[in-house]
């Protein structure tokens, strides 16, 4: 049967707040396992994966919708998810070492020359918008039926 822990446990394990377990359970996105007699909130281990998924696909920028709409979806495959989002934050760590990389050239060259080099300034831009670019297209490309073929 496994392990079962209450919203206050969930919360210290986590780091989640107990109000936010609490709106989760309200609008369907996790809803726990089991309830005692009492109405307290048990939540399983297939909680706690879900949980994860929940934290993980927020922080890489979807909608709550959209996450419960990606975790409900006939024949998800968490472990192809896991490999998805990692993937994904690979990506977006490569991306943050270049823009990362561009505006310490372009602090560099103005420290040194006491002006703006306009060419580094919109090759700035360019590193930034082309990440906010990528970042749009994985956000509307992840999880779609293909992808998840694939990773099944």
């Amino acid at each position: 049967m496994g392990k079962r822990y209450q919203v206050g446990e969930v919360s210290r394990l986590t780091g989640v707040s107990v109000r936010t377990l609490h709106h989760y359970d309200r609008i369907g996105l996790l809803r726990p396992q089991q309830r005692t007699a009492a109405g307290y909130r048990l939540y399983g281990e297939q909680d706690l994966l879900r949980l994860q998924q929940i934290l993980t696909l927020r922080y890489l920028g979807f909608p709550l919708k959209r996450i419960g709409e990606l975790l409900d979806r006939p024949g998800f495959d968490l472990s192809a998810s896991l490999r998805v989002q990692e993937r994904v934050l690979r990506d977006r760590m490569a991306e943050l070492a270049r823009i990362t990389a561009v505006l310490g050239e372009l602090v560099t060259a103005y420290q040194r020359d006491r002006g703006w080099n306009w060419d580094l300034v919109i090759h700035a831009s360019e590193t930034v918008a082309a990440g906010l670019a990528s970042q749009e297209n994985s956000m509307t490309e992840l999880f779609t039926p293909e992808q998840m073929q694939q990773f099944a």
